[in-house]
Order: structure tokens, then sequence, then C-alpha cells
């Protein structure tokens, strides 16, 4: 089964292939090619520069036409590994071979042996100066090298070794004066490099095995260790790019448990957490070694299954984990039925696009929950009442947005030092006329899978600006904007727009940018984050900890504040990780000058602890639930919290 993390070894120092698996020493050998790379073009250049050099100190003498073919043969190599490292500078590729490896060594120890000629070749045709010019100029070749082969020691060996050896020769048979003491000067600088080399290699592959295990980490459920949804969408587009390759068929699965809630309801997380910890290592037994299972949230799970034979055999597949499900659960002690409800979309039947089939695998779902849970519906256009029903909820959000049916509720955010009220977070609330109150979890979705979410996030900033009027000028309003909306060019005019229109300052609205979505490298959402910064917008990282590269977001957004995930406040009493978690990042923003609130905040001890290791800020139902306006002018009346006086 397709996991998330690759090492299988623990030693760093010695980085190996009985230690870590193919995947990671293939993003080693991309960084070792990218690191050399890099100063490749600038090193064979002077290169260049230092054989035109020696040609014109062997001018006019019998080692002339000698000097000029061994000149052509250096600068043939040197342009050619010239091309090469231009190429693989601008390739940045995220794996490479072990040919790689080998193809560098080779170059390293080719041009190693051309420059082991020179000295050997021509310095018993130079006087005393021009002796000394041949033997600074290897030396210096060596040393610079070993430099720009630092990241890969063989390549460096290969190069040095025989630059050492020619020199050494050469020096041996010449008359220099104090030749003994420069050879030994040679074999000193040499040793040196090769273990500056090997000291930086172990360096690098360190800092790289931690960053791999941070990404692999973004990819894993914190409780089930599953593959998260990040990872499953991931191992999906891949799956399908084989269907339309390889004319294979794959299938979507999506999974939810039945009789979850209750047992959640009444015995509390713990015995939830059990459950579904159960429930994913029956999983893992079920699935091929060739297919996927991941936790997308909740008690929902999803499967991947990779080369099936066509519906026969998903529905084989489908029994046999029904079967897996009929024993009984242990939870707080007891036995516990849980069933299973599964929607089935096909590839390439129902689409070849990761989105499209995620979306009829849900309205699958649907179904066999409309029909009772406990069983399996493949997706079926002309059965699927759960997709015009989505459509018909899809008109009336927009509806309400139109005519600002909707409206918000606020969650105060409190300084845990003081218990005092330092702003609060919008929330926006949907009352649907004739369904009743309808999720965020379940209407935020919908309006950025129609493009509704840039109307509905600046209903939000709008509305939230009305309600700062209200509030202490110290205190902000923090909205929650989506990816999609920072992707916009003109939101920060619209932003400030707004904002001049009720007449407030930009540090009044503070925006909230959730980490467990994906922002690319080269995302435009990055710059439009950096624009709202410098109007005066407070950025804040939501849900910290949560998603991918979460270190990586620190350095490339604009960031006031990180806001600690709940399930990391939640779990902080019974799970020393988690708590370790939370101390790690109030101290990392600490030394990065940012403040941090604490999320989920639920009972007194979670409190304690998060004074006790000096976090900013605390928001929960302790403190307060999501209130209407009329109420939060009360808790702003109350100076202090009860729940927060000390």
């Amino acid at each position: 089964m397709g996991r998330g993390a690759d090492r299988r070894g623990k030693k760093l120092p010695a980085i190996s292939n009985d230690d870590y698996s193919e995947a990671t020493l293939a993003r080693i050998r991309a960084e070792q090619l990218y690191a050399i790379a890099r100063f490749t073009p600038a090193i064979l250049v002077v290169n260049i520069w230092n054989v035109l050099v020696l040609v014109a100190a062997l001018y006019g003498t019998p080692k002339e036409t000698a000097a000029l073919g061994w000149a052509f043969a250096v600068c043939s190599v040197s342009a050619y590994l010239y091309l090469r490292g231009v190429a693989a500078r601008e390739r940045r590729l995220s794996r490479a071979s072990r040919a790689v490896t080998r193809n560098i060594v080779t170059g390293a120890a080719v041009v190693g042996g051309l420059w082991c000629l020179a000295p050997l070749m021509f310095i018993d045709h130079l006087a005393g100066g021009a002796m000394l010019i041949i033997v600074c100029m290897c030396c210096g070749i060596m040393c610079a090298g070993a430099l720009v082969l630092a990241s890969m020691p063989e390549a460096v060996f290969a190069f040095v070794a025989p630059v050492l050896v020619g020199s050494l020769v050469a020096i041996d048979r010449s008359d220099l004066v104090g030749q003994y003491h420069i050879s030994l000067l040679f074999v000193i600088y040499a040793c040196v490099l090769v273990l500056a080399s090997l000291s930086y290699y172990k360096q690098m592959g360190a800092r790289l095995l931690k960053q791999i295990d941070a990404e692999n980490a973004a990819r894993l459920d914190v409780l089930t260790r599953l593959p998260n949804a990040l990872a499953f969408h991931e191992f999906l587009d891949r799956a399908l790019a084989r269907c339309t390759e390889y004319r294979e068929q794959a299938a979507v699965l999506y999974l939810d448990l039945d009789g979850f809630k209750p047992v959640n309801d009444r015995y509390g997380h713990a015995a939830g957490d059990e459950i579904l910890l159960q429930v994913a290592r029956r999983l893992e037994e079920t699935v091929r070694k060739t297919d996927f299972v991941a936790r997308l949230g909740g008690d929902e799970f999803a499967v991947t299954l990779v080369d099936v034979g066509g519906p026969i055999h998903v529905m084989a597949f489908v029994e046999r984990l029904q079967r897996a499900f009929a024993a009984p659960f242990s939870a707080a002690g007891l036995p516990q039925e849980i069933g299973l409800s599964i929607g089935i979309a096909l590839a390439p039947s129902d689409g070849l696009e990761s989105n499209v089939l995620v979306v009829k695998a849900d309205n699958a779902l649907y179904q066999a929950k409309a029909a009772g849970g406990g069983t399996s519906r493949f997706f079926d256009q002309k059965h699927a009442q759960a997709v015009q029903e989505r459509r018909d909820l899809e008109a009336d959000l927009r509806a309400a947005i139109e005519r600002s049916e909707l409206e918000l509720a606020l969650q105060p955010i409190v300084e845990i030092a003081t218990g005092r009220i330092i702003g609060c977070e919008a929330l926006a609330r949907w009352r649907h006329p004739t369904r009743g109150s309808i999720s965020p979890d379940e209407f935020i979705p919908m309006a950025e899978r129609t493009g509704l979410i840039h109307e509905l996030g600046m209903w939000i900033v709008r509305d939230a600006c009305r309600v700062a009027k209200l509030m202490p000028e110290d205190a902000p309003v923090s909205v929650n904007v989506s990816v999609a909306q920072l992707r916009s060019a003109s939101m920060t005019m619209e932003m400030l727009a707004i904002i001049e229109e009720f007449g407030l300052t930009p540090d009044r609205i503070e925006i909230e940018i959730t980490e467990s979505l994906l922002i690319t490298r080269d995302d435009p959402a990055i710059d439009t984050a950096h624009e709202l910064s410098r109007a005066g917008f407070p950025i804040a990282l939501d849900d910290f900890g949560t998603g991918y590269a979460s270190l990586n977001y620190l350095r490339k957004l604009p960031l006031n504040r990180v806001k600690i995930d709940r399930e990391f406040t939640r779990d902080s009493i019974d799970h020393p990780d988690c708590a370790a978690i939370i101390i790690s990042v109030v101290q990392l923003a600490r030394t990065l000058g940012l403040d941090v609130t604490a999320e989920g905040v639920e009972t007194e001890e979670q409190l304690a602890f998060l004074r006790s290791i000096g976090c900013g800020a605390a928001q929960g139902y302790l403190i307060s639930r999501p209130v209407a306006e009329t109420e939060l002018a009360n808790l702003f009346a109350q100076e202090t919290s009860k729940v927060l006086a000390a």
C-alpha cells in the first residue's frame, strides 16, 4: 500500500542504500546534482581561463603543440559539462537516478585526469617562475573543483586524486626550491578537501532527511498515520495517468463509517480515536500492496484501487472489505458495531480527472447512505438525485450571498496572561429557509467548487468591517480567506476599497490563511499575501501544523500570527507528542517574532498548559462559543473572562 513515509532507517551520518529507500536516496541525489549544477558553469569558465593562461606560458616552447591539444581537450570537456550543468540547473529535478551520480563522478575523473596531465607534460619545459604558475594553478583548480563537488564526496575524490598524483610526480621531477614542503602541502590540502566534503555531505544529508520527514508527515494523518487527503489526491493523479498511458482501469472508493458518531458522542473523543485506529488497521490489512488507503478527515476514508478488471473485481474487494468490518470493534472497553457505506467511481468510464472522480464517488456515497448505510453504490448518473440536490443547494447559496441572507458569528480571542479580549474571528453562518442551519463545512467547499468563494469572501469581509466599527480599535476581526481568493489579482484593491468605505484602517481586519491548503512555490497567492501585508493587513496562518510544508510557509508568507490547530490543543494533555509540537511552535514563533493563538481550547487543563508554556492567546468553547454581534458587546463589557481570571 502506498504510504507517506520513505525512510526505513534512522542513522543520519551514513547515508546508504541499506538505510533508506530508493525514493529517499533519489531525492538526495537530486539535491546533490542541483548543488553541483549551480556552480558548474562558473567554475568551468574559470577552468578555461586557467587553460588559456597555461597555453600562453607555453607559447614558443617545444610543448606548444601538445599544450594546444591538451587545451582543446579540456575546453571541449568543459563546454560539454557547462551545457549539462546549465540544463540540470534549469530543470531542477526532484528525483535523480544512480546514473546521475555515475555521470558526475565520471566527469570529475575526466577533468581531474586532464589536469593530472598538465604538470606531468609541461612542468619540465618551464622556468622556475613559470613552474610556480603551474603548481599554483593545479592547487587552485583542485580546491575550486572540490568546492563545487563538495556535496558528492566520491566525485571530489575522483577529481582531487588524479590532480594530486600528477602534481606530486611533477614536483618530484622538478628542481623547485622546497619541493618536498610543497608536496606535503598538496597532500594536506587534498586530505582537508576530501574530509570537508564528507562533513558537508553528512550535514546536507541530515538536513534533507529532516525535510523529507517533514514532507512525509504533512501527508500523514496525525491520528491513524494513514496518508491524508493531500497524499490521496497525489496518488490518484498518478493512478489516472497510468490509466491513460497503459489503458488500465482504476476505482475510487469513498468510505463512511456507520455507527461511528453515536460512539463518539456517547463515549467521547478517546473512544472515537480507538475506533478510527482500528478502522485504519483493518483497511491496511484488506487492500493490496499496490492500492492506496487514506483518511480524508473525521470518519471518512478513501481507497484507490489500481489496475482493476472492472466492476466485478471492485465488488469482490468491497465484499472482502465488508467482511473485514463484520467483526465488532472495541472502544471504551465495550464491543462496538461499526459498518461501512461505500461510494464507487470508476476510471475511465466515470472520468479521468481526479476532481471529477472524487465528486462522483462522493455522490455515490451519498446514495449508499440514503439507502440506509452498510452498503455500496456505483455512481449512476440516472439515479443521482444527490447531484440534483447539491445543485439546488448551490443555487440557494448563490441567492443567499446576493441577498445577504448569511450572518456572522463571532468567536472571541483572548490574551491568556490578562484575560483581555484582543480580537475575534468572524465565522459565516447560513440558515436555509427550508433545510435550516447549513454547516460551513458543507457550504464553504461548495462555494469553492462553484466559484462563489470570492463573492462569499467579500461579503464576509464587508460584514466583518461593519462589526469592527463596533469593537475597540485594538481588537481586530479575523476573516478566513481561501487560496482561491488570494489568487485573484484584484484581491488587495477590493479589500482596501471595503476598508475605506467603512472608514477603517487595514490593521482592523486580520487575514487568516488556512495552512492545510496547498500553496505552490510560484503561486500568485503568495504575491497577494505580501501585497495585503504591505497594505497593512495582519496575516495569520490558520490550522498550523496540519498541511503541507508548514515551515516553508513561515518563510514564504508575511505572517504576524500562527494559529495552532484545534486537534493539537485537544490532544495536548493526553498525548505528549502533541504537547511537544505546541511547545515547539510557541518557541519557534517567539524566535520569529510571531504571535501565537491556540484554537479549540475546551478545558481548564488545556488552558493551564498553554499559559505555562507562554502561549500568547487562546480561542475556544472554554472561553466562548461563537456568538452574535449583539452578545459580543456584553463579552467586551466583562473586561476579563471568568475562565481566564487567575
